[in-house]
């Protein structure tokens, strides 16, 4: 298998993890503008597949909770086990029925539906520095 080369070893890049096209484009649209590199994924799984077929990890993964076949969750775990100092940011509309979402990691944070940009921008600011 070929290895794709990462945006940039100089330049941290974004995993964002949502399986609604709309709310990926609009998503990926905001983060573009603030100049920030973004992979796209509607899956777990194709999550997964571009974290194997780049040279560099992500800095943040902006992922769903509720994802076909998987979870959120599930994957952040997954690639927090892989990717040491990997910052991750849920994305949820069901912020309510979250009891399960562990309270000490650091690394995870959550974001409601609906958000606003500006809180997007914040939340992964603050997540690359």
């Amino acid at each position: 298998m070929r290895r794709r080369a990462a945006p940039s070893a100089a330049s941290p890049w974004i995993l964002l993890v949502e399986d609604d096209a709309l709310m990926r484009r609009m998503v990926h649209a905001v983060l573009s503008a603030q100049g920030w590199v973004v992979q796209l994924a509607s899956s777990a799984e194709q999550a997964l597949s571009v974290v194997n077929d780049t040279l560099t990890p992500p800095a943040v993964l902006l992922c769903d909770v509720m994802l076909p076949r998987s979870n959120g969750l599930d994957l952040s775990f997954q690639l927090l086990q892989r990717i040491p100092g990997l910052s991750v940011i849920l994305i949820t509309g069901h912020l309510a029925t979250l009891n399960w979402l562990p309270s000490d990691t650091g690394q995870v944070k959550v974001l409601n539906k609906p958000f606003e940009s500006t809180d997007l921008v914040q939340q992964v600011r603050h997540a690359l520095h």
